[in-house]
């Protein structure tokens, strides 16, 4: 009988479930033994290529105290620590962010609330530090320079356009109407004070609201006509020569606006021969109580 006969058969290697516990970074996969760490870190050894097919204890040992996994150990808890430093700063960040807008908020409400209570915006410091001594946190720090609060009235202002500008410009808004008067401002500048009126398309009310001032630098019917249609196109309420949906007008009994022949109506009727004009009800009223009281005598004078 041959010597290797009476040879015991070599004891086959394998891989024991408990090493995983001892050695928590190891995985085995397809009768190998991987190492994830490395393979995190991209080392390149046979825990991470080949994977390795030695089942020893000694050989995770071994690998386990080679500088490839030391570094990768290393390299694996600076990238932990730098995540939660990075998720660290974002949340502060985020935090700072909110502070601010709940800020800005604040701010921005008692600047509207302020305009539309015709209060003046020299009485904005004093009622931010009113609202900070009430408990309001986010009102205990906010801009003081007099620009600022302009500012954010010219913001709210061009909020409250776009939305109404939008309104208007909905196709289930068909028809609009017009009231205008001439104004002049603080340097006697001659402007046009434009309302239009219209039905809102989704609760049926009838709406008038201030939409802006036009410069005029031409007092005649052809120069305000020109003045208006040209604002009506730059808030996109007419596209080109169609005015269709002007429908009405509005205005003072003055010549240039309601005159048969070259008044601003009828100009405006070449370009939409719908439109219907009507004399404001409110000048009228006026021009009726100052012209009646021209006949009356109070102690022998006569009114004028």
């Amino acid at each position: 009988m041959a010597d290797s006969e009476l040879q015991p058969a070599k004891k086959k290697r394998r891989f024991l479930p408990a090493w995983m516990e001892e050695f928590w970074w190891l995985k085995e996969e397809n009768e190998k033994m991987y190492c994830e760490i490395c393979k995190v870190t991209g080392k390149k050894n046979p825990f991470t290529t080949s994977g390795c097919n030695n089942y020893q204890k000694s050989a995770l040992e071994r690998h386990q105290n080679s500088k490839d996994h030391i570094t990768s150990i290393s390299d694996l808890k600076l990238r932990k620590s730098f995540q939660v430093t990075v998720a660290n700063a974002k949340k502060n960040i985020e935090n700072e962010t909110q502070e601010i807008t709940r800020r800005h908020i604040v701010r921005l409400r008692t600047v509207y609330v302020m305009t539309k209570n015709n209060i003046a915006a020299d009485n904005f410091i004093p009622i931010m530090e009113l609202q900070a001594a009430n408990g309001c946190s986010d009102a205990s720090v906010f801009y003081k320079k007099p620009k600022i609060i302009s500012e954010m009235e010219s913001v709210l202002a061009k909020c409250v356009e776009d939305n109404f500008i939008k309104e208007l410009k909905d196709p289930r808004t068909p028809f609009i109407g017009l009231m205008l008067d001439e104004t002049c401002d603080i340097s006697i500048e001659k402007k046009l004070a434009i309302y239009p009126r219209y039905v809102n398309s989704e609760t049926g009310a009838v709406n008038t609201s201030f939409v802006g001032n036009k410069r005029i630098t031409n007092c005649t019917a052809s120069g305000i006509k020109d003045a208006l249609c040209e604002f009506l196109e730059e808030k996109g309420l007419v596209q080109g020569d169609d005015y269709s949906r002007i429908v009405g007008l509005g205005t003072d009994g003055a010549a240039v606006m309601t005159g048969r022949h070259n008044g601003l109506g009828v100009k405006l009727k070449q370009l939409n021969n719908i439109l219907i004009q009507v004399h404001c009800v409110a000048h009228r009223l006026n021009l009726a109580a100052s012209q009646a009281s021209k006949d009356i005598i109070l102690n022998g004078i006569e009114g004028r």
